[in-house]
């Protein structure tokens, strides 16, 4: 098995990266909103771990542009410039930037990520698995 090749994993629902390539890609300088009810999803893990195996780093701190503050969540985002809400990311957030003021549609409804923001692409409907 290829290092981006997930496993499966025996949960209720079945996991989003189930017999799938996970996808890296870079979202550095991207304005995002988050994605509002992703959180009580069945995955087995927490989506930062998930977030981490995939891209092979640790989270460390927000993507948020500013935030210095530690990334302790995977969160769910749409580039805010995607109107198709075909895929969406998970990228490493801490609980402040997962408010939902910062869902599209909220206020502000989007931030910016960090120039070295890499997130993991899935399409949106696995977002609600």
């Amino acid at each position: 098995m290829s290092d981006s090749t997930i496993p499966s994993i025996d949960t209720d629902r079945g996991p989003p990266f189930a017999d799938r390539e996970a996808v890296r890609v870079r979202l550095g300088s991207v304005e995002v909103s988050g994605i509002d009810n992703t959180s009580s999803n069945s995955y087995s893990k927490p989506w930062v771990k998930r977030w981490e195996e995939i891209v092979s780093q640790e989270a460390g701190k927000c993507v948020e542009v500013n935030c210095k503050r530690a990334a302790d969540r995977g969160g769910h985002v749409w580039k805010t410039s995607d109107r198709s809400k075909r895929h969406c990311y998970i990228i490493p957030i801490c609980r402040h930037h997962n408010l939902k003021q910062y869902d599209r549609g909220g206020n502000p409804g989007n931030f910016l990520t960090k120039p070295d923001t890499y997130g993991v692409k899935m399409s949106s409907h696995e977002a609600y698995a």
